[in-house]
């Protein structure tokens, strides 16, 4: 079972902890529009806290909450449901022990949130320790905590390294989800479902690490579909006149774009540059998912 939106809004309430723990009290991220009204919330969320946990530091009692939300999720899942995660080609269901397997996953989850969250600022925050300047990039730069501190050198490094945990977690609990393998829900070749578990480790180890790179190319895919809505949302713009939507539209297009938005292409009135960027980008980002899949299949 695949707990899609759910799932996602769930991150979502864990990252408002997440991000407490790695964030300071700097009230200038109170005037920023997008983090404001998250640091609002995450202040309110511990003072309503403090008494249970006796008082203690803000920080802790962010990730004293986070824990016991993990755990929440992981006891709420329906038993026998089969949760499944996947992470480039590695797609797994819990296995056995049942309510380990939903801790481990209930972890993972989040842990591939974060993983998305965290190749997103790869691309689009280039600063180290600096504030930037913009309020869409010093947020995602205040999200993306602590990964955005290392240096912009080694992110690429630390991005795969934590990709490769979480890929062999998957492998290491979960197992091939069997009622998904009979209906090919994923869309993907089946010999990559019925992979063997008992491959030598250097095999295993190899298909481990082409997944974490389709993974990587699959963030790709995440920053193709906030353009497509960026898009949708700046038509409902222009009809319903909402210049606090335009504003909000044109500040992470501009971002997302990058050079093209700077350098845009323009037929009259039309602005082509969204439109150009999702068929080139979605173009590279085929070709590669289709070069990683071949390279993944030969190790079946």
């Amino acid at each position: 079972m695949q707990f899609g939106i759910w799932d996602t809004l769930f991150n979502l309430l864990l990252l408002v902890f997440w991000f407490r723990i790695w964030t300071d009290d700097d009230r200038d991220m109170f005037f920023n529009p997008y983090l404001g009204p998250l640091a609002r919330f995450s202040d309110s969320a511990i003072g309503f806290l403090r008494p249970v946990f006796f008082g203690l530091a803000s920080r802790l009692i962010a990730a004293a909450a986070l824990v016991l939300l993990l755990v929440l999720r992981a006891a709420a899942a329906p038993k026998g449901s089969g949760w499944i995660l996947s992470l480039g080609f590695e797609i797994r269901q819990t296995g056995n022990p049942p309510f380990v397997a939903s801790m481990v996953f209930s972890a993972l989850s989040f842990g591939i949130f974060l993983f998305k969250l965290w190749g997103l600022s790869l691309f689009y925050v280039p600063t180290r320790m600096g504030r930037p300047s913009a309020h869409n990039a010093a947020a995602l730069y205040h999200l993306a905590k602590p990964f955005s501190h290392v240096r912009r050198e080694f992110r690429p490094i630390v991005l795969l390294v934590c990709g490769l945990a979480i890929a062999w977690l998957l492998h290491a609990f979960g197992t091939p989800p069997q009622d998904f393998i009979a209906r090919n829900e994923f869309g993907l070749p089946p010999q990559i479902l019925h992979a063997a578990r008992n491959q030598p480790a250097a095999v295993a180890a190899g298909r481990i690490l082409i997944s974490v790179l389709d993974a990587v190319v699959g963030i790709i895919g995440v920053v193709l579909q906030l353009v497509f809505a960026l898009i949708i949302a700046s038509w409902v713009s222009l009809l319903t006149g909402s210049h606090g939507l335009t504003f909000f539209c044109r500040e992470w297009m501009d971002m997302l774009l990058g050079p093209l938005r700077r350098h845009p292409i323009r037929i009259g009135m039309l602005d082509l540059s969204p439109l150009i960027f999702i068929l080139a980008v979605g173009f590279a980002q085929t070709v590669l998912h289709t070069i990683l899949l071949r390279s993944y299949l030969r190790l079946i």
